[in-house]
């Protein structure tokens, strides 16, 4: 039990790690036919953490409880049962197969404790593989089928078969509600801009803050490695301060003091369109907020999220990610 609330303390390190999901579940067990036990009942509780920018989607702890698992009959000592403790680590990656529903794989490794020592050959490490469903009934709550292979890793022929039907809570997204803090400057070199052709604004943008157009003079997409949002994240990132202190500078000359500002927030396709949506309007916010705090008037500015809608890259690809995790300055005279 030491082993389990090490492992589950550990958890709370994937939680913060990332945009974060619990599980709870229930399902049944099919031991191997050398197996000692017969099918029985298993509960279990998971905990994962989404990463970013890697071959799979999530890390994810998981413990699993057998309360007096029965011995099969024709064994001597059939009166006996096990309560049975397995506890495990699975890399999972996701597949979009539809607007609410995904499907996974894993692969991972556990160990596995019986309460009956007789000795038993059935304590030990596992390695497992397997494969899911999750259906969304909204952005934070799934329906989750699974099934599992685990496989002893000392004596292979002992191996039980998984399958489990659970409830899946995503809550990253709080983790969100908080306003953006923007961190103390330090000296950094400065970002190069990207400077893009000047072109027409053929409509309006509508904003609850008011409306803008006019010819676009300029535009400054921060999207450069030294400005790339962390993924989930509104905090503009050190290196940035600079570059935004420059736009400021820019934009409180005289000869610019009729330029009007449109900033664009626009974030990757990880989590749900509402989540993104509102990622990226508090993206842009922060961006506003210190354009503001370096001197220009707030009435000169507005600030629109666009979420996912407008990738400038597949999202395919962990670089492809970074490039639409960013906002976009448009200055507009």
């Amino acid at each position: 039990m030491k082993k389990i609330a090490l492992a589950f303390a550990a958890s709370a390190v994937l939680v913060y790690a990332g945009n974060s999901e619990i599980t709870a579940a229930v399902g049944g067990v099919t031991p191997s036919s050398s197996s000692k036990y017969d099918n029985h009942v298993t509960y279990g509780v998971r905990i994962g953490a989404g990463i970013e920018d890697a071959l799979i989607n999530q890390l994810e702890l998981g413990y699993d409880y057998s309360y007096k698992a029965q011995y099969k009959r024709e064994d001597p000592e059939k009166l006996k049962k096990s309560n049975i403790h397995r506890i495990y680590l699975n890399a999972i990656k996701e597949f979009d197969i539809a607007k609410s529903t995904k499907l996974y794989a894993l692969v991972g490794v556990g160990y596995a404790k019986y309460s009956i020592e007789l000795p038993t050959e059935d304590n030990g490490a596992f390695g497992q593989y397997g494969a899911g469903l999750k259906y969304y009934f909204n952005d934070n709550t799934a329906l989750r089928a699974e099934v599992r292979h685990a496989i002893k890793i000392d004596t292979p022929h002992k191996h039980n078969l998984f399958y489990s039907l659970g409830l899946s809570y995503a809550f990253g997204e709080k983790k969100q509600e908080a306003a953006p803090t923007i961190a103390t400057a330090v000296q950094q070199p400065p970002v190069v801009p990207v400077i893009e052709e000047s072109v027409v604004v053929d409509e309006p943008v509508i904003t609850e803050q008011g409306e803008i157009k006019g010819t676009i003079v300029k535009t400054i997409s921060l999207t450069q490695k030294d400005f790339t949002f962390a993924t989930n994240s509104a905090v503009i990132p050190l290196t940035g301060l600079n570059v935004l202190k420059d736009i400021a500078g820019y934009l409180t000359t005289e000869e610019n003091e009729n330029v009007k500002v449109l900033i664009e927030g626009h974030t990757d396709s990880t989590g749900s369109d509402s989540y993104n949506l509102k990622l990226s309007q508090k993206r842009a916010d922060a961006i506003k907020d210190s354009l503001v705090n370096n001197g220009v008037a707030t009435d000169r500015i507005i600030s629109k999220g666009y979420g996912e809608a407008k990738p400038l890259q597949p999202n395919k690809t962990a670089e492809g990610r970074a490039a639409n995790r960013r906002v976009e300055v448009i200055f507009v005279q």
